[in-house]
Parts: structure tokens; sequence; C-alpha cells
């Protein structure tokens, strides 16, 4: 139960944030434009404070990352921000490429260890380029954001001065991983360059990435999605068939199916004709009569269901070839029992829920949970009718009666303090501070003032929340007083990091690199943690010199940055999220603290 009400909790206020978030709005009243000018104003000077990182790729990766935040409030700034983090890039990559080329005499490669994420680089330059790369990708996916013209040319021209040919080879290999996630970024933002750019990608033939692509672009514009859709279709047809694949044919004629399948319910062209489909069926189907694989007759057992579908002729030669392989009849009566069974369980379904009504609990506990988790979801949709402002003050005192009486009901900390912050945070912007106040108070009973383990400093950061929208002084108080305690922590876990990390691969000369993982360091802190945005907007709101102080508590110059640009992004960045991001959030946090 207490973890059911936690999490339902943690869910709640996580999406409620989330809504909070506005699209953007061509005009901002006087105190907003006020508050974005004073966030400029700080943008500048931490883009000033940059040369006090020791690492290149950190410098680097904090510029790209400002310009990115700059280009919401002044694109031709922002655009000379991007142009010397670029050129900056550049120079690194050439210093790299020549200390490459220089055999290392100093024995600095002797006993080096297969590193911290099982990879095993020749030299220590070697692994700077790594890391220099992954910088590149997260240049160019912040680019990509706002100019993707300017970022695919970044991105593919970048390697263009290295000597190191062998590397290079190595790092276009990598790439092409990455390639389609630069492309999906590219295709949620602009529908026509992606298709542009995802016909030059079909250079080198067609990849299971391709189908993904099209399936952005398809979302985005269906007239884009139907023309990226015969590109690929076409390149299909020019490609011999051992340079194809059949997972990827199969994909192929399932997508297309489907958007053939919806076009007419939801009156959108289809990604393919039925003629084209047919077509699609057909080159799987040589495929596997073509093919000399044994394992082929298992395969095409499984497609030939779809393949009939649109080419019944191409199906029956697939049976006339397949009809003694004995691995295609036990794939054909896989597909069979898979089928029946998928049969037999929405039978069984749809049987369970007919007799639902007349089944009686076998563990009551059962249904007290249950009950239980009604009356806080039913709670918690009363409480969200307290935004009425002219709702009248005994109803709205019944409500949060109630609410609170359910708070009460559970033996859970955590569940106490989450329920009372949200119910907190709802009446005081109905207007009643007083009995805001009162209800933070309440909670802050439940926390410990001295956090220690993440979720206590979890509640921490719940408490803040709910009191600057009450009363912002007493939320920079506890924030400054959990950060204080927290410098010790991360000065211990940066302490054992550097302890193990014996190939610079984490910390180098005393710094974080925050390209290590993926060069995404610095955007998943400040873009993807977004439950976070609309308290440090409040607190930015009600006093941005003190907020702009709480993030210059961290010892750690990274943190100190990385806490500003999380302040930075919320005042800045008032985009509408992308669609389903927030769900995908959501059920991480909340898996977090089941």
């Amino acid at each position: 139960m207490r973890r059911a009400v936690f999490s339902f909790l943690i869910a709640v206020i996580l999406v409620s944030n989330a809504l909070s978030q506005a699209p953007a709005k061509p005009e901002y009243d006087e105190a907003t434009k006020k508050l974005r000018a004073e966030a400029a104003k700080m943008l500048r000077e931490t883009a000033g404070e940059l040369t006090r990182l020791r690492l290149a790729e950190n410098r680097i990766s904090f510029a790209a990352e400002l310009a990115s935040l700059m280009w919401l409030h002044d694109e031709k700034e922002a655009r000379a921000m991007y142009q010397q983090a670029i050129s900056d890039m550049r120079f690194l990559l050439l210093q790299l490429d020549q200390q490459m080329a220089v055999p290392d005499m100093t024995g600095a490669d002797d006993g080096i260890t297969g590193g911290m994420f099982g990879r095993a680089f020749s030299s220590p330059v070697e692994r700077k380029f790594r890391v220099a790369m992954s910088v590149r990708r997260q240049i160019a996916l912040s680019l990509a954001d706002h100019d993707a013209d300017l970022a695919y040319d970044f991105f593919y021209n970048s390697l263009a001065e290295l000597s190191n040919s062998e590397m290079k080879r190595d790092i276009e290999k990598e790439d092409k991983y990455f390639e389609f996630q630069f492309l999906k970024r590219i295709a949620d933002g602009d529908a026509e360059k992606a298709l542009r750019y995802g016909k030059r990608s079909l250079a080198n033939g067609v990849e299971a990435h391709h189908i993904e692509l099209l399936k952005r672009i398809y979302k985005k514009d269906a007239e884009k999605g139907a023309e990226f859709g015969a590109e690929v279709l076409a390149k299909l047809k020019q490609t011999k068939i051992d340079g194809l694949s059949h997972w990827t044919l199969s994909a192929l004629l399932d997508y297309g199916a489907a958007t053939l399948e919806d076009s007419a319910k939801k009156k959108k062209k289809p990604v393919y004709s039925r003629n084209d489909l047919r077509e699609i069926a057909d080159i799987l189907a040589n495929f596997y009569l073509s093919s000399a694989d044994e394992d082929q007759a298992f395969y095409a057992a499984m497609a030939i269901e779809k393949i009939e579908k649109f080419n019944p002729s191409r199906a029956g030669q697939l049976r006339s070839k397949f009809r003694n392989d004995p691995s295609f009849g036990r794939a054909g009566n896989a597909m069979r029992s898979v089928s029946n069974a998928a049969a037999n369980a929405a039978m069984t379904a749809v049987a369970v829920a007919a007799n639902a009504a007349d089944a009686t609990p076998v563990d009551p506990r059962v249904a007290i949970r249950e009950q239980r988790e009604a009356e806080w979801q039913s709670a918690w949709e009363n409480v969200g009718k307290l935004a009425n402002k002219e709702l009248p003050r005994e109803e709205r005192q019944a409500i949060v009666d109630e609410a609170r009486r359910i708070i009460e009901r559970t033996s859970s900390p955590q569940a106490k303090v989450t329920g009372l912050t949200m119910l907190a945070g709802v009446v005081a912007k109905a207007g009643d501070k007083e009995l805001a106040l009162q209800l933070m108070n309440e909670a802050e009973r439940f926390s410990n003032p001295y956090p220690k383990t993440y979720v206590d400093y979890m509640l921490t950061w719940m408490l803040a929340s709910g009191m600057a929208e009450v009363e912002p002084d007493r939320a920079f108080r506890q924030l400054e007083s959990a950060i204080f305690r927290l410098n010790d922590t991360i000065a211990a876990a940066v302490k054992i990091a550097e302890f193990i990390d014996v190939n610079d691969e984490i910390i180098e000369d005393g710094e974080l690199h925050v390209g290590s993982f993926g060069g995404s360091l610095i955007r998943d802190v400040t873009r993807d943690l977004k439950v976070a945005t609309p308290t440090l907007k409040s607190l930015a709101a009600a006093d941005m010199a003190k907020t702009k102080a709480l993030a210059e508590t961290f010892d750690r110059q990274e943190l100190r940055f990385l806490a500003k640009m999380m302040v930075l992004r919320a005042v800045l960045d008032d985009r509408p999220l992308s669609e389903g991001e927030d769900d995908d959030e959501t059920d991480e946090a909340v898996e977090g603290v089941k």
C-alpha cells in the first residue's frame, strides 16, 4: 500500500508539472520579460566563466548547450556562440589528430586495462579522441533542435581534416547508428529536411534504422512520409538480393500494411499503396527463394501469411520450395499455435470480464488495497477542482479535509510528504496561501532535516517545491542546507570514482568528463529532468539572484555549471514537450521510487 500510494503521488506530481509547461507565447508580460533578460545576463556570465574548466571537452560541451539556450532568447547571438563552439571543436580534433600521429615514447600505454565500460584503447590520446567524438555528437544534436542544415554540415564535415585514416574509418562506422538518432531528431522538427537528408542516407542501402526514420517523418507529415517511403522502395528494387535483410523487409511490409489499414479510418495518405506492398512482398519472397541459408525455411514460414496477403502467387512458390523442409512445418505450426493461443486468451479475457461481477477475491487484502487506491484516486481528482477560484469556501474546505484524512491514514512518511506538498501547491495556486503554509509545515514534520539517503534528498526537493509557491525564502534555505550536506557525498563519490577509474575515463585532472557517457550528460541533466523546471522557475521568479547563488553553493565547478544551466533552461525554454516524452519520464520516475 505504501509503495502504491507513494508511486501514485509521484506520478501525479510529475504529470501535473509537465502539464503546467505551456507552449511558447509570442508575447511576454513585463515580469516575464524582465526575468528572461536576467537569465540572458546570467547565461552570458556563465559562458564567460567556462575558461575555469580544465578540460577542453567540457568547455565545448557547456558552450554548445549555452548556445542552444541563447537561441531561445537571441538567435543571432546564439549563432555566434555555436560558431565559436564548432571552431573550438575542430581545433581540438586537429590537436588530437596530430598527437595520434606521434608515437608514444613515454610508456604511458603500458599496463592499460579494459576500461570502465569494457573498452580498451591503445593510448590515452585515443581515449580522449573518443570522448571528443561524443562531444561532437552532442553538438550536432543540440544544433539539430534549431538549424538542421548547420547541424548536418557540422556533423559530416567535422572529420574532413583528420589525417588518421584508420581512426576516421572507425569513427564513421560508429557514426552510422548515431546518424539515425540525429536524423530522427531533425524529423521531429522538420519533416522536409529529414526527407532530404534521409534520401542521402540511402546511398549505402536500406537498413532497419530507415524504417524508424520513415515512421518519424510520416508521423510529422504524411505526404513527406509517403515520399520517403517511395525512395526506400526504389532503393530496395535497385539492391541485389544478397545486400538485403529479411528483417528490414518484413518490418517495412508490416508498417506499410498498418498505415494502409489505418488510412481509411484516419483519412490520411498511407505510406504505401496495395500495389507497393505487393512489390515489397515480392522482394521479401524472392529473398527467401534465392537464399541458400538453411535457416530461411523457418523465417519464410514465419512471414508467409503477410506475403500471401499481398502476393498469393509468391506465397505459393514458397510453400512449394519448402514443403519438404521440417523447419518450415515447425515454424508454421508455431505460428498457428501462437495465433490460437492469442485467440484463446482473448476469449478467456472476455469470459473473466463477464464473470468478474460475481467473482469473490481469494485474498480479502486485495479488495482492501483496491478500495484504498480508489479512495486516493478519487481524492486527487477532487483536489484538481481547487484550481477553480469560484469554488465556495465550504466546498473547498471539504475537499482539503478529505484529502488530509486520506493522507493521515497512510503510515508512509514519503507518501505523507508527497501528498501534503501536492495539496499545498494546489491550494496555493487557488489563492489560499495561509492554508498552503499550514500544509507545508505539517509536511515538514515527516521529512529528515538532515538528509542522508537519496529518498531523503528527494523529499527535501519536494518540500522545497511546495515551499517555493508559498514561502520562497524558506525554500532557498532548505535547498541551500541540503546542497551543503550533499557536497560531502559528492566528494566521497568522486574519490571512489578516481580510485577505480584507472584510465581517466570518468575523471581526468580532477574534473568530471561530461562527455564520458555519450556526450549527453549535460543534456540529460538540464533538459530531461523536467520535473525540476516548475520549481526552479518559481524560485527564479521570486529572486533570480538567490537562485543563481543557490547554484553556486555546489563545491565542484562542473556541478555549478550544470545547476546554472538547469536554472537557465527553466526560465528560457518554454517550448512544449515532445509527444510521449512526459509519459516515459513519469514511468521511469515512478519505477525509481518503488
